[in-house]
C-alpha cells in the first residue's frame, strides 16, 4: 500500500511540472511588461530594416507530449515614432484594425500557416487573438497582440494541435502585466 501511495505521489508530482501554476514570473528588460514562463527564458533583440525594434523572450517546455510546449513573448517598438506612432493609430478604429491585419497578414507570411480564427478584444489596451494552423507539421499557434503606448506587445503559444490545452494559453496569456507607469501618454 505505501509503494502504490508513493508511486501515486510521484506520478502527480511530475504530471505538474508543466502547469503555469509552477511557473516563475520574468520581467523583460526594459521592465515594460512581465510574464509567467516554465524556465528562464532566452532572449533577442534584432532591429528590423523598417526600423523597428523586436525584443523576444522564448521559452520551452521538455517535452512534446505537452502542448503548447512553446511560449514567446515579443515586444516591437519604432525607433522614429514621427514615422509610426501608435499611440494616435489606436485612438482610430479603422486604422488600428487595418495594423493589426498587416500584422497577422505577416505573421502568416513568414510561415507556411493558414489563419483558423480571429477575435478582437480589450485588455485593457485593444488587442487581437489569432490562431493559426501550419498544415506541415500540425503545430498550432494562438497569437496575442495588443497596442500599449507606442508599443506593440505580443504573445504565442504553440504546440501540437490535436492535444493543445486552450487553458494553458488563457493562463499565459493572463499572467501578463503591463507595467502602466511606462506610459507617457494618457
Amino acid at each position: 500500500m505505501r509503494v502504490f501511495l508513493l508511486l501515486t505521489s510521484i506520478t502527480l508530482i511530475f504530471s505538474c511540472k508543466g502547469k503555469i501554476g509552477d511557473w516563475e514570473v520574468y520581467k523583460d528588460r526594459y521592465n515594460i511588461s512581465s510574464i509567467s514562463f516554465p524556465n528562464l527564458p532566452a532572449e533577442r533583440i534584432d532591429t528590423t530594416t523598417n526600423s523597428l525594434v523586436n525584443y523576444t523572450m522564448l521559452s520551452t517546455l521538455d517535452s512534446i507530449d505537452t502542448s503548447p510546449s512553446v511560449f514567446a513573448k515579443h515586444i516591437l517598438y519604432p525607433v522614429n515614432i514621427a514615422e509610426l506612432d501608435l499611440f494616435t493609430i489606436k485612438k482610430d478604429s479603422n486604422r488600428l484594425n487595418s495594423l493589426f491585419m498587416k500584422m497577422i497578414d505577416g505573421a502568416l507570411n513568414q510561415s507556411n500557416s493558414i489563419l483558423k480564427s480571429k477575435d478582437f478584444f480589450i485588455y485593457p489596451e485593444p488587442g487581437v487573438k489569432f490562431v493559426t494552423i501550419d498544415q506541415t507539421n500540425s503545430m498550432k499557434t494562438v497569437s496575442r497582440i495588443i497596442i500599449f503606448d507606442n508599443l506593440v506587445i505580443n504573445t504565442n503559444a504553440t504546440g501540437k494541435s490535436d492535444i493543445f490545452d486552450e487553458e494553458t494559453e488563457v493562463k499565459f496569456f493572463n499572467s501578463l502585466k503591463i507595467n502602466r507607469d511606462k506610459s507617457d501618454r494618457k
